[in-house]
């Protein structure tokens, strides 16, 4: 296992702070940029936070310039399909998920012991628990949704979660407890043996100011935002590139690719392959229309910034097409099918939308509060 220091860190030695240890789950950038105000809320309160992941997640991190350590681990791996159902190909791919989990969790304790670790922050990785160290486990899928071909063993997948979380210490919920939430009944009914607590949106945007540039002219401005696994992020983005030039010319395109790393050159003007949060949150202010999956990280950060999108759901996963339809029946974003996608389609529903103008604030004292209790219970 090979060990990198992004940025060099000052210990105390003789009376050195908590030591944080937080690992995102490998499925596209979300579990990723959704960690950020929770490892700036450690950073707050003087701990030493060492990131773990995969070599995109290195790349993600490296661009938000925090004061942090990063250590290469062993990444969980999803194989999407390119149809419309998945359930066949995750249903393959079980065994691996479970092997994946043991891998991680006894990985975790070489980390724990070289490290010394005393807290440890998993984001969806259900083999990071150890009983030496505070465990956390953040998701907002307490209740995991299936296919309706295979909906009769939804009750048992998720006693399957529930005791899989249960491990932990702690399950911090990144949502909003009363009213369903955001995520509904995705966030929400999880048994009260397990400890948690709502913690509210996570966005890596919260707390940041920016300029934005007023445009001389009537020219509108198109964002469209990729991420999530592939093949499925390719696929939206090849429906995207044969569009391009559809849309009319008053209209200016920007893509995200969602591809941290990849230092190629963008193929046309306004795609970038990644952009870090300052230069996104700009971009995403700016745009009168947004494309975007309907990612769960991705609506909170919308959701902190007061904007709307068209949510094109990832194909045959079951959450994000939950959300859509959720969030469509709230009133606060439109949702199309990546089957019957179409940019112009997508751009003359958004001109004529109105959200519900609900607002939603990230929740950065909850967060705060939930740190800190964190932090004094392991300080014994």
């Amino acid at each position: 296992m090979e060990y990198q220091l992004l940025f060099p860190i000052k210990l105390n030695r003789q009376n050195r702070n908590k030591r944080v240890l937080i690992v995102p789950f490998n499925w596209g950038l979300g579990h990723a940029t959704r960690l950020i105000p929770v490892i700036k809320q450690f950073l707050h309160f003087r701990a030493e936070v060492i990131i773990a992941g995969c070599p995109e997640h290195r790349h993600f991190f490296l661009s938000e310039n925090l004061p942090t350590e990063f250590i290469e681990f062993p990444a969980q791996t999803v194989i999407l399909s390119k149809s419309h159902s998945q359930i066949l190909k995750i249903f393959l791919q079980i065994p691996v998920f479970i092997y994946q989990i043991i891998r991680e969790h006894f990985a975790l304790k070489k980390v724990i012991r070289k490290k010394k670790i005393d807290i440890v922050v998993s984001d969806n990785c259900y083999g990071l628990w150890n009983r030496k160290v505070f465990s956390i486990f953040i998701t907002h899928q307490i209740n995991i949704q299936l296919p309706k071909e295979i909906r009769w063993l939804q009750g048992f997948i998720n006693k399957i979660n529930h005791r899989l979380i249960r491990r932990f210490d702690m399950c911090w919920i990144p949502d909003l407890e009363n009213n369903n939430g955001i995520a509904g009944i995705l966030s929400h009914g999880l048994p009260e043996n397990i400890s948690s607590a709502y913690i509210g949106l996570l966005s890596r945007f919260t707390g940041m100011q920016t300029e934005i540039s007023e445009r001389s002219d009537n020219q509108k401005s198109l964002l469209c935002i990729l991420s999530g696994p592939e093949p499925q992020r390719s696929i939206l983005e090849s429906i995207i590139e044969k569009e391009q030039h559809d849309p009319d010319e008053n209209i200016q395109l920007h893509v995200i690719r969602g591809k941290p790393g990849d230092e190629s050159e963008s193929k046309y003007n306004g795609w970038h392959n990644h952009l870090p949060s300052d230069k996104l949150i700009r971009l995403i202010l700016q745009a009168d229309y947004i494309i975007c999956r309907s990612g769960y990280s991705t609506v909170m950060d919308l959701l902190a910034l007061g904007k709307t999108a068209m949510l094109v759901p990832t194909p045959g996963q079951t959450e994000q097409e939950y959300l859509a339809g959720y969030l469509s029946e709230k009133g606060l974003f439109l949702k199309m099918t990546q089957k019957d996608f179409s940019v112009l389609k997508a751009i003359e529903m958004l001109s004529v939308f109105k959200p519900s103008g609900i607002q939603y604030q990230a929740g950065r004292s909850l967060l705060k509060n939930e740190t800190e209790r964190v932090l004094r219970l392991t300080s014994g």
